[in-house]
């Protein structure tokens, strides 16, 4: 009776190593969670401004930056499914540095800036190893822009501003490794795209002439942080 008892004892010892073995890491106790993140953001620009008024046209394309440091919160959710697969949403919002600047010899000068943008993505993935798991995100992307453009207006000069503020709406796309530190706690590094089309910026007005300004705008992103499970 005692054996059996000392017997009984060890496989349930086992039993219950072996059911934390299985849940750990890949097997967090909480499906949903809260993340944070800092990067590297490069966002491009590649800005046409036409003039719609002169019978020969003065203008200008050219492909404007804005570079700079990027930081953002998230919300989701994710599970396994089967042995190796993890499928999951997330709501993200980021917020950028700097700004991009374009002086023209004609009179007028562009400041545009891409100040924050807030996502919301389907996130499938798979393990590689029990604590490493790669991913991808797929979805939409909204992104509040401000643009300033200063000219000079009239047949005698006089400096004015044309300023906006707006949203456009694109598509975000990003891969990403995460390393599960415990079982609700996790380190992670991704590479995110997103693409907004072309837009109208703004229409202005320099010396006589006007324009209209147009940008195909989309961005790149290196960033690493961290998640938290509860």
């Amino acid at each position: 009776m005692k054996y059996i008892k000392i017997l009984s004892g060890l496989t349930l010892a086992l039993s219950s190593s072996l059911a934390f073995a299985n849940s750990y890491p890949g097997d967090p106790c909480h499906a949903f969670y809260i993340a944070g993140d800092v990067g590297i953001y490069q966002a491009y620009l590649n800005t046409r401004y036409n003039d719609v008024t002169d019978l020969i046209p003065a203008n200008s394309a050219l492909s404007l930056s804005q570079n700079g440091y990027s930081y953002g919160v998230a919300i989701g959710y994710s599970r396994r499914v089967g042995e190796w697969a993890l499928l999951g949403a997330e709501a993200s919002g980021t917020f950028h540095t700097t700004y991009a600047y374009y002086a023209n010899a004609g009179g007028y000068n562009n400041t545009i800036k891409i100040k924050n943008n807030a996502d919301i993505v389907f996130v499938p993935g798979m393990f590689l190893t029990d604590t490493i798991a790669s991913y991808l995100k797929i979805g939409i992307s909204t992104a509040h822009i401000s643009n300033y453009v200063t000219s000079q207006v009239g047949f005698v000069p006089v400096v004015t501003n044309f300023s906006s503020s707006f949203n456009v709406l694109g598509a975000a796309f990003g891969i990403g490794i995460k390393k599960y530190i415990c079982p609700d706690f996790a380190i992670f590094s991704e590479y995110s795209y997103h693409d907004f089309g072309n837009r109208n910026l703004a229409h202005f007005t320099n010396f006589t002439a006007s324009y209209v300004e147009t940008a195909h705008i989309y961005t790149n992103e290196l960033l690493v942080g961290a998640s938290y499970n509860f």
